[in-house]
C-alpha cells in the first residue's frame, strides 16, 4: 500500500487487498469504468503494475484476461526525469484535498461544518459520496467524536453519513465506522503527488485552451464534466446542480479551464490554490473525445499554471481510469483515502 513516509515525503509500494471484514459496497457508479476498446467494464479489483519508472493502477475485473494488459500497455510511463520526494507531500496533499472541497462546497451553496478537529461537507446536491463527506483533521479528535459530529451533521439534512478517512492514520475511526455498520467502498482513492517540475509537450493539435471568466465558460465547463461521467451513473443533475452558481468556479483563487475543438468543449480541469500547492481539480474529457490525449493536456494546463502562480507541488485525487494518466505524468500515489458511508436513519 502507499504508505506514510515518518520523514513527511512521498513513498510508494504495493497496496495489498485490505477488507478489515468491511462490507464491501458493489455497483456505485464512481467504481465503474467506461465499456469500450478493450477497457474494463466494472473495476472489481486493483493491483500494482509497473511501466517504466512509475507505478501504474491497473483494473482488472473477472472478464477476459487482455483488458489488464491492454490498459497497461496504453499508458507507457514517458516522462523522462526520476521522481524527486515532496517533503510533507502527505499533509500537504491532505489538507489540499480537505480545503477543496470545502471551498467548492461554499462557492456552490452548500454546507460545511469546522469544529473541533473535524470538517463536514454535504455539496447543494444529495449524492452521498465525491461531493459530501467528513474529515478527520486534528489527531486529537477521537473516533467516537468524529462519528458523532458527522452524523448529527448529515442527520440535521436528513442525509446519510459519509466518511473520508485517510488510510494508515485514520484505522482507529476506519474500525469504529465499521462496528458502527458503515460500509466501507471498494477501492481507496489515490492520492497523488508531482514535484515541482513543468508539463511540457503535452498540447493536442487544435484544442484550445481557455480560461472561463463568464457564465457561459461555466455553463460548458458543467456540460463537459456531466458528459464525461455519464459512464459512471452519476446523477445526471449532479453537475447542473453543482454549477448552478457562476461563483462556484469564478475567483480569484481558482482557475478553470475548458479546451475547445474549434467551437466545441472536449475537456475541463480546475486549479486551486491552497497551502501553497496547485490542487488538480475535475479533469474531465467525454468518452467520444477520449484516447486523444486531452486528460493529460488539461491536467499539465493546471500543474504549469499552478508553478507559473508559485506553487511548490502539485497534487489531485485519481480515479480509476485517471490513475495511469496521471502516473504517467510523474505523479506518484503518497496516500489513499477510504470512503465510509452510512444510509440515514429512518424515522
Amino acid at each position: 500500500m502507499s504508505d506514510l513516509n515518518p520523514g513527511g515525503g512521498v513513498r510508494t509500494g504495493v497496496r495489498p487487498d485490505r477488507t478489515r471484514g468491511v462490507p464491501v459496497l458493489h455497483g456505485l457508479g464512481v467504481h465503474r469504468a467506461p465499456r469500450g476498446d478493450g477497457l474494463v467494464e466494472d473495476v472489481v479489483g486493483m493491483r500494482e503494475g509497473d511501466v517504466g519508472a512509475h507505478p501504474v493502477a491497473v483494473a482488472i475485473r473477472s472478464g477476459p484476461a487482455q483488458s489488464a494488459a491492454a490498459l497497461v500497455g496504453r499508458y507507457p510511463a514517458v516522462h523522462p526525469d526520476p521522481v524527486t520526494e515532496v517533503p510533507n507531500g502527505l499533509e500537504l496533499a491532505f489538507l489540499s484535498n480537505v480545503e477543496y472541497f470545502r471551498e467548492l462546497t461554499r462557492r456552490s451553496g452548500g454546507t460545511v461544518l469546522d469544529q473541533d478537529g473535524v470538517t463536514c461537507f454535504a455539496s447543494p446536491h444529495p449524492m452521498p459520496f465525491l461531493v459530501s463527506g467528513a474529515f478527520r483533521t486534528d489527531q486529537a479528535a477521537s473516533a467516537a467524536d468524529v462519528l458523532d459530529r458527522a452524523e448529527d451533521f448529515f442527520g440535521a439534512l436528513g442525509r446519510g453519513v459519509a466518511l473520508n478517512a485517510l488510510e494508515g492514520r485514520d484505522e482507529d475511526l476506519i474500525s469504529a465506522a465499521v462496528a458502527a455498520g458503515y460500509t466501507a467502498s471498494e477501492h481507496p482513492t489515490p492520492i497523488q503527488v508531482l514535484d515541482r517540475r513543468r508539463l511540457d509537450g503535452y498540447e493536442v493539435p487544435g484544442v484550445d485552451f481557455r480560461t472561463v471568466t463568464d457564465e457561459i465558460g461555466v455553463a460548458d465547463y458543467a456540460a463537459v464534466c456531466a458528459d464525461a461521467h455519464v459512464p459512471y451513473d452519476f446523477p445526471e443533475d449532479l453537475f447542473p446542480t453543482l454549477f448552478a452558481r457562476p461563483a462556484t468556479i469564478l475567483a480569484p483563487h481558482l482557475h478553470a479551464f475548458v479546451g475547445y475543438d474549434g467551437a466545441d468543449p472536449v475537456a475541463v480541469a480546475t486549479l486551486f490554490l491552497t497551502h501553497g500547492v496547485a490542487y488538480v481539480g475535475w479533469v474531465a474529457v467525454p468518452p467520444g473525445n477520449q484516447r486523444r490525449g486531452l486528460g493529460s493536456a488539461a491536467t499539465a494546463m493546471v500543474v504549469n499554471r499552478g508553478y507559473e502562480l508559485g506553487a511548490s507541488c502539485s497534487t489531485l485525487l485519481a480515479s480509476p481510469m485517471g490513475a495511469p494518466v496521471y502516473h504517467r505524468l510523474g505523479f506518484v500515489d503518497t496516500g489513499a483515502l477510504l470512503d465510509l458511508s452510512k444510509p440515514p436513519t429512518k424515522s
